[in-house]
């Protein structure tokens, strides 16, 4: 339907509803239970550790401290809307809240659990509301395709995995998506009201949630009448949500205005050591060929052109959003895979729409063949994100390298050693219980550990700068004798050793001087090397990894009070 068809808003609700065909119903149903299965499944990796370093360090140990002690996060580099969802549920599980840190340093395992599961129920709950957008935008067919390719791809599915705000953003995202699909049809303030809730919670969970204001800008586009209207009302409805769902954005507005600018900085500062890829809009399109699938990427190319020429209005909402989102963060000096999360369901939409147009061409002009060729193509959209998703479930579902390390380091260092730890690598509690023993109710000291090997660095990404030969002499000259490093920060190093040359020489005289004691992999132990990128050594994408982590090595160093030579 192009814009100047659109009917009156009042013809479209009093239009009768159809109900849902037992076949889409099915369909979904069995579509969204998969998508669930693929992120509950492996949803206990690491633990008692949560080894992604966002999720220990920011959303859910801040979500515990709110369950008996402030909202107020303090912390506003990201906004605190998944903070107080997780807040929540822990409160529920809590019975009232009543010594939840207590209950959580006896058995943190519980509330992890918790926090992954309610990530995973939202990105289910995501791929739900892309099935309403694509079927209010264009039909049920095109919301099935949308929905199966969300459900499976790599990277909805990797994200479902951790408690963080990146799989939770799809939510609103689509539920605003969904409210732009109605504006557009000549959808009264239902979908004004969906819009702007959308609009707001995407905000208050990830700021770049905001790009979806140009997909509703575009919808409310060619209703004239009440274009100014509409955008108010997303616009203030949007606010309100916002700040609902973010108060202390006011409360504390000088450390949130702090915090953004940390942000801004961190995203657009220099660029991280042994990052990959030659430009950041090329490294996200890239990313949508693993993330969701070379199909399905090349799938919305098509549907993009076709949505051109056949249905402009429509090509505005789903092409300009996501590709002014591209270019706004591709031209940032640090991209990841996960900064691309907020143009999925667009993706999504758009290969859904062209794989229902491949259908519709087969019917007219090969009936017969029909299903058939349905089965191939919902096999050839979801194929490679449904292999690589179930990779992943077996890759979690395995012990982390880490955990293997400590193992061994518990059964073989030696008491009142002193050991440095790469940063970076693990959360504090792993240090920290590492370095401790129980005795009985006590706790005593098993080693002394450290991270850092030099003063003037606050960030694990300041690491390899400081590092250099003579570290390896002075360790020895204290009594540092043992080392723990990773393939996370040597990996790094060694992508780009022009940009550090000094770290390369520290680990060569390491490698000369040190005993190397313990290494574990994460691979098979006949696969070769999984070349360093940042987002393989998080997500364990290549075939190669068999269980998450990066590769421990454990050295012993000779010489100064560490012993002979």
């Amino acid at each position: 339907m192009s814009a100047s068809s659109t009917p009156p808003a009042e013809e479209i609700i009093a239009a009768p509803r159809e109900p849902m065909p037992r076949v889409y119903f099915v369909s979904l149903v069995l579509i969204l239970l998969a998508a669930f299965l693929l992120r509950i499944v492996g949803i206990k990796h690491g633990l008692p550790y949560a080894y992604n370093l966002d999720e220990s360090n920011y959303y859910v140990t801040r979500a515990i401290r709110m369950v008996n002690g402030s909202l107020n996060p303090q912390w506003f580099v990201n906004p605190p809307g998944f903070t107080y969802i997780l807040a929540a549920g822990f409160k529920v599980l809590s019975g009232g809240g009543r010594g939840f840190t207590e209950v959580y340093a006896r058995n943190p395992e519980p509330v992890w659990i918790l926090a992954r599961t309610i990530s995973a129920l939202l990105g289910t709950a995501a791929a739900g509301l892309l099935y309403a957008a694509g079927a209010k935008l264009f039909d049920r067919r095109v919301g099935l395709f949308a929905t199966a390719i969300l459900s499976v791809g790599f990277l909805p599915v990797f994200y479902g995995h951790i408690a963080v705000n990146d799989s939770p953003l799809l939510v609103p995202l689509c539920l605003a998506l969904y409210g732009a699909a109605g504006i557009l049809k000549g959808g009264g303030r239902r979908y004004w009201a969906a819009a702007g809730i959308g609009l707001g919670l995407a905000c208050s969970i990830k700021y770049t949630g905001g790009m979806v204001a140009i997909a509703i800008l575009f919808a409310a586009w060619p209703r004239r009448g009440d274009r100014t209207k509409i955008m108010l009302s997303v616009a203030g409805l949007g606010l309100i949500t916002f700040l609902v769902t973010n108060p202390y954005a006011i409360l504390d507005w000088t450390h949130f205005r702090a915090d953004l600018g940390h942000q801004s900085e961190a995203t657009s500062g220099p660029g991280k050591l042994g990052q990959t890829g030659s430009g950041g809009v090329l490294y996200y399109l890239g990313v949508m060929t693993w993330g969701l699938g070379w199909v399905p990427a090349l799938l919305a190319l098509a549907g993009a052109i076709r949505l051109v020429t056949k249905d402009f209005a429509k090509a505005r909402v789903l092409l300009l959003a996501p590709a002014a989102y591209l270019v706004f963060v591709g031209l940032h000096t640090r991209w990841f895979g996960r900064w691309g999360m907020p143009a999925v369901p667009f993706v999504c939409l758009l290969a859904g729409y062209s794989a229902s147009e491949l259908l519709t061409f087969v019917k007219e002009r090969q009936p017969r063949v029909l299903i058939p060729a349905a089965l191939a193509l919902v096999f050839a959209v979801t194929a490679q994100g449904a292999l690589a998703s179930i990779h992943l479930d077996q890759v979690l579902s395995r012990t982390d390298t880490r955990t293997l390390a400590r193992q061994w380091m518990k059964s073989n260092i030696p008491k009142g050693a002193r050991v440095v730890v790469e940063p970076g690598v693990v959360p504090d509690a792993w240090l920290r219980d590492l370095s401790l023993s129980t005795q009985g109710r006590l706790r005593k000291r098993r080693w002394q550990v450290w991270t850092m090997p030099d003063w003037g660095i606050n960030s694990p990404d300041q690491y390899p700068r400081v590092l250099n030969p003579k570290l390896v002499q002075r360790y020895s000259r204290q009594g540092w004798c043992w080392l723990v490093t990773s393939s996370t920060q040597r990996g790094r190093v060694e992508r780009n050793p022009a940009a550090a040359p000094n770290a390369i020489r520290f680990y060569q005289r390491l490698f000369s001087q040190g005993h190397l004691m313990f290494r574990v992999k994460p691979w098979a132990a006949d696969a070769t090397a999984v070349p360093f990128s940042f987002d393989d050594s998080f997500d364990y994408r290549p075939s190669e990894y068999m269980r998450p982590g990066p590769v421990i090595s454990v050295y012993r160093l000779r010489g100064g009070r560490c012993g002979a030579k």
